[in-house]
């Protein structure tokens, strides 16, 4: 019998490796730099695609709007370009508005036809928590420069 707390602990909640439940304050630069990769990713990649979604739907000659998109894609991956390089927080802050966008994308253009009630619900949730998670983004990176090193300590296979 295998022993399951033990691997979700360390894949899972680890304090090194996945610091998300550590408060900001107790956090090293070196736990700092492991969650702010992870939100890079997380944001990266669905504002990578729009990119290229959007960038497919101009050359096809569609509406005005696909070029607003592309811009907008391109400056949060820019954002995400600074806060990587220098932890910026005013680029983890404009990084921070891709919910709301995403939010006000949703006001205006409308849910998605065949998506009932309990997914809009579900779309809205999901939004919101981005949205507070940005805001402890912004909090680690205007408080990094002051942050303790970290030491990484060797796996324990």
């Amino acid at each position: 019998m295998s022993n399951w707390e033990k691997w979700t602990k360390k894949y899972v909640w680890d304090d090194e490796k996945t610091p998300f439940f550590i408060s900001i304050e107790k956090l090293t630069k070196l736990q700092a730099k492991k969650e702010l990769f992870l939100y890079l990713l997380f944001v990266g990649t669905p504002f990578g695609l729009i990119g290229f979604m959007s960038l497919a739907g101009i050359t096809r000659g569609e509406h005005l709007g696909y070029l607003f998109l592309l811009i907008y894609s391109a400056t949060i991956m820019i954002s995400l370009y600074f806060i990587s390089a220098t932890k910026s927080s005013y680029a983890a802050f404009y990084s921070a508005t891709a919910p709301l966008v995403l939010f006000l994308f949703l006001l205006i253009d409308g849910f998605p036809p065949k998506l009932h009630e309990v997914g809009q619900s579900a779309l809205l949730v999901f939004l919101l928590l981005w949205l507070r998670y940005a805001m402890r983004i912004i909090r680690i990176c205007r408080r990094f420069p002051n942050m303790r090193e970290g030491v990484a300590t060797p796996p324990t296979w």
